[in-house]
């Protein structure tokens, strides 16, 4: 459930209505998304106290939790979002007229290959280099990333090139761990129902490329990018994969 609070009232009623919440047994958060102050709310409190909490002062609107989504809905934003990434010449728009292209190693490996890479990318005039040092993979034999050892590898890439920097993470620590290199972090198709990881990326201000899970559907995607919305994150990237068929002869379907 939401609350759309009246976006006059004080810092003192704000936290007098989360610890109203709270008292009832709900957790409450603030946020600021779309221009609007909302409180976003969850857990295990009183059933069917919309009616009351709607005749609270400051609150203008109640969106009950029957909907599975609102942030990422059009009910919410009626606008196409515009998400811009980095500063000055180098800076990108995700949502605007021109298509962002990113490339890079689905893994880093080395720092010569990657660097070399890099070099040729920004040469060809994109802006955007992906490289990969915490990668899930299907099989546990397959080559996973270097790890906390290839960090320092994408700061020297981003400190040589000026390129914008994605990369991936698979938990929290992670993301703590890239947050100062990174532009954008990605969370992988095996990740899209990673909820624990969503939520604290809603935290962390950073631009999330979120891509789409190998079966799920789209109401199963934009409740995903709920998880960052309603935890503070307005800037949600989403990413079509493609979906898992029984055709062997292509990955993904789309």
């Amino acid at each position: 459930m939401i609350l759309v609070l009246d976006p006059s009232i004080d810092e003192k009623k704000q936290n007098d209505i989360c610890l109203k919440l709270q008292k009832r047994g709900f957790f409450a958060r603030l946020v600021e998304q779309y221009g609007q102050l909302l409180v976003s709310i969850d857990g295990p409190g009183e059933k069917d106290f919309e009616r009351e909490a709607a005749a609270w002062p400051g609150v203008n609107e109640v969106i009950s939790g029957k909907n599975s989504y609102y942030l990422a809905s059009r009910n919410a934003q009626r606008k196409n979002s515009l998400i811009r990434v980095g500063n000055g010449e180098n800076a990108v728009t995700f949502g605007a007229d021109q298509i962002v292209c990113i490339a890079g190693p689905c893994a880093l490996e080395t720092e010569e290959s990657a660097l070399s890479l890099a070099e040729k990318i920004k040469s060809s005039g994109l802006k955007i280099f992906r490289a990969m040092v915490f990668k899930p993979r299907s099989s546990p034999y397959s080559f996973q990333g270097l790890g906390r050892a290839g960090i320092p590898i994408l700061r020297k890439i981003k400190d040589k090139t000026g390129l914008l920097l994605l990369t991936e993470v698979r938990d929290p620590l992670e993301a703590e761990l890239v947050q100062d290199v990174a532009d954008i972090i990605q969370v992988g198709t095996r990740n899209m129902s990673n909820f624990q990881l969503l939520k604290h990326l809603g935290q962390i201000k950073k631009p999330v490329l979120l891509k789409r899970g190998m079966g799920s559907s789209i109401e199963e995607l934009l409740c995903a990018a709920e998880y960052l919305l309603a935890h503070g994150n307005p800037d949600v990237i989403l990413c079509e994969r493609g979906i898992r068929t029984f055709e062997q002869y292509t990955r993904f379907s789309f």
